[in-house]
């Protein structure tokens, strides 16, 4: 019985492996391959884990194993590449059967031969067990990255599910995480240790009654600060809630003459003062049209089935950065340059964020010098194009770009099949005077002012119970128009899109003009919101935000004005500090490529001519020094060069007697040397010699020639003589 059960834990390696290996696969591809590559992947990985699991109990050799790992990426990579490189396969099957094709073979052929060549030399070597368990584990803790401080970033499917179902996204993260970590447990236990220890069960219990008392984000450090600064951000941090994070803005008050822009300053999630998280420095004049700073930080326009989310259509420019670079980068406008204004300025973060934000349109960013590395988390410098002409002069332009492609109009097109959206998109453009109902920016201005008109902000309601929550904030039947900035936000796009007018969705922060104090301003928690955004040709997108009439929240103070001042006077930088510059990596590289590169040759160079003259000497030497021991060496040196080598605690005397089925004579060098060492009796070199030439013509006819020359080639394989 004891026997069957613990044959039965090994046997629960495999499904266990298996169902281990989709989340984690999921996790590491998910922001990176579309859904054909995704399953493509996940597939791969299952079957690399029962090729491997049998690769890897067969005799095949660890070299033979990493060589075929090595081919199978480069031949997958070189068949994905040449699927798009050549013309004939989209003119065959078609551009979007080759794309998917294209990721099929990636993601497949990849994820099989990487999973099932560590799956095999796991079981070959604890060293490969130890870097297959650590890469595991890290996939498993790369599914929260995106998720730090708050940020749900991806996946998107995976939050539109929790929200829908009113879940937290992090909660389905935590429960993922963790089944995963102790699976992985498991299977160490499963293949390292003979039997199921207690502690198998009793630590998942534990951990759950962990997260029972203890809330991960609010363990911090009550160190007491080192500096002034550290005292200054203390005591700003001090006058709100250290664990607000914002949520969206709305405004109060409706204004048929006027585009009034919502006030961040009605709302904020804190139930303190809104804290600061960033400080935006500004190197030349600028003065937004809509009297509100724009800090995109992402922006959403592809339709999901449910709401809008982040571009994943490569054929779909995303003008916006994933994450930080690491040296300055550039995205390309797509909007035509006039009707336009270049922002040029900083950021001082002092909260974490998952990529950079600047006035509207970002188009370059660069890593900048950070004054007080201690209150900031990162600085760096923006270039953005931003909208330079008022919402008056916009009404001579029409919607969308000439330029776009058939499916680029209908990415920004794309609504929900809910007929009423149409209905009620044709319902506000006949109120407008029939010579403007075919005006777009008018048409875009009528749904805005009527969303001003009848939306309550709250961020209590959100509508997530609903299938739909745009359509359940429009159209009721429960708490019909009330909500918050990414309902407002979405209604307005959908209605757009109805009407013809391209949309999308902008997320980031927006700050209140009069908020600038000479060149800074200061980006609160509270300043976080997504807003709608619309296409307009020659001038590119324009914010066009919605200012609910009500606000049904408690208004929540900005933090002192003074300390503000204070904070603004930080982040700038401090004179006469060339050692905190960064370092230009493209002059340095520049400078030091060539003497890099020479030095790296010479001491490869190096390096190979003394192992290869080594080599040859102990090859060479026997003619002019003929002994037992020379003889030996070069023998067993030509062995080690085709990869026959002395097991571990192998006698001389055995290794020679495994041998001698093909390589007779290779015992009698090995008698005559061990005779010569450990006696006194002289051994007749010329018997010797003569076995050695025998020993040269049998290993010729035993190895294969190219095994030989690769052999020859290695000036490392003597290592393996022993």
């Amino acid at each position: 019985m004891k026997t069957f059960f613990h044959q039965f834990l090994k046997f629960l390696r495999f499904p266990l492996r298996i169902a281990a290996m989709i989340p984690i696969l999921m996790s590491l591809l998910w922001d990176y391959q579309t859904f054909e590559g995704l399953m493509a992947a996940v597939i791969g990985g299952a079957l690399g884990v029962v090729v491997g699991e049998i690769v890897g109990n067969s005799k095949l050799r660890k070299r033979a194993i990493i060589i075929f790992a090595i081919f199978g990426c480069f031949l997958f990579h070189f068949l994905a590449k040449k699927l798009t490189y050549y013309s004939w396969p989209s003119e065959l099957l078609g551009p979007t059967k080759v794309l998917r094709l294209h990721a099929l073979i990636q993601g497949g052929g990849f994820c099989f031969s990487i999973v099932g060549s560590l799956r095999a030399l796991a079981l070959r070597s604890n060293v490969f067990f130890a870097l297959e368990f650590w890469l595991m584990a890290f996939a498993c803790a790369f599914a929260f990255a995106p998720h730090r401080d708050g940020a749900e970033m991806s996946p998107m499917w995976l939050n539109d599910y929790a929200w829908e179902n009113g879940y937290e996204p992090h909660l389905i993260l935590g429960v993922v995480g963790g089944v995963l970590a102790f699976t992985l447990m498991v299977l160490t236990l499963l293949e390292k240790a003979k039997r199921l220890p207690v502690a198998t069960v009793l630590l998942p219990l534990f951990v759950i009654g962990v997260f029972f008392y203890l809330d991960p984000s609010k363990v911090g450090s009550d160190e007491p600060p080192e500096n002034e600064l550290e005292k200054l951000m203390e005591e700003l941090y001090a006058q709100g809630d250290q664990e607000s994070s914002g949520g969206g803005q709305g405004g109060s008050g409706s204004n048929e003459d006027s585009l009034q822009q919502p006030d961040p300053q009605q709302s904020s999630t804190s139930q303190g003062k809104s804290l600061p998280v960033a400080v935006v420095l500004l190197k030349n004049d600028f003065t937004p049209p809509s009297d509100y700073f724009y800090l995109r930080q992402e922006n959403l326009s592809e339709f999901n089935g449910i709401r809008l989310g982040q571009v994943m259509d490569r054929n779909i420019p995303y003008d916006n950065f994933r994450g930080f670079p690491a040296r300055e980068d550039t995205i390309p406008l797509a909007a035509p340059p006039y009707d336009r204004q270049t922002v040029k300025g900083e950021v001082r973060l002092l909260a974490y964020h998952t990529s950079p934000f600047g006035i509207e349109s970002i188009v370059k960013y660069a890593p900048a010098v950070n004054p007080r590395p201690t209150t900031f988390v990162r600085s760096y410098a923006f270039e953005s194009s931003a909208v330079a002409i008022d919402y008056e002069d916009m009404f001579t332009y029409t919607a969308g770009n000439s330029e776009w492609s058939d499916a680029e109009w209908e990415h920004y097109l794309k609504t929900p099949d809910d007929p009423r959206y149409k209905a009620l998109a044709e319902e506000i453009k006949a109120t407008l005077p029939p010579e403007y109902q075919d005006n777009a920016f008018a048409k875009a201005v009528k749904v805005k002012l009527y969303l001003d008109d009848n939306t309550k902000y709250t961020q209590r309601i959100d509508h997530s119970w609903a299938s739909d929550p745009t359509a359940s904030y429009l159209f009721g039947p429960q708490n019909q128009f009330i909500g918050y900035c990414v309902h407002t936000a979405h209604a307005a796009a959908f209605l757009w899109r109805e009407l013809g007018i391209p949309s999308r969705i902008g997320v980031g922060y927006a700050v209140e003009g009069d908020r600038i104090r000479g060149d800074g301003i200061v980006v609160n928690n509270g300043d976080a919101h997504a807003w709608p955004e619309l296409y307009l040709d020659e001038v590119g997108w324009v914010a066009l935000d919605i200012s609910p009439g009500e606000n049904l929240d408690e208004e929540s103070p900005l933090a002192d004005e003074d300390r503000m001042d204070s904070l603004i006077e930080l982040a700038r930088d401090v004179e006469n500090t060339t050692f905190r510059q960064p370092i230009d990596w493209t002059a340095f590289w520049a400078k030091w490529r060539p003497i890099i590169t020479l030095w790296s040759k010479l001491i490869l160079m190096f390096i190979l001519a003394v192992h290869y003259g080594f080599k040859i000497y102990r090859q060479i030497r026997i003619f002019w020094k003929t002994t037992p021991l020379f003889l030996y060496i070069a023998s067993i040196d030509k062995l080690s060069q085709v990869g026959v080598r002395r097991l571990y605690g192998e006698s001389r005397e055995s290794f020679a007697k495994r041998l001698s089925s093909s390589l007779p004579s290779f015992a009698i060098i090995t008698n005559g040397h061990l005779e010569d060492f450990f006696s006194n009796n002289s051994v007749n070199a010329n018997t010797l010699q003569t076995a050695y030439t025998q020993f040269n013509s049998e290993l010729q006819q035993t190895v294969p020639w190219w095994r030989r020359v690769l052999g020859v080639l290695n000036p490392f394989s003597f290592y393996g003589s022993k």
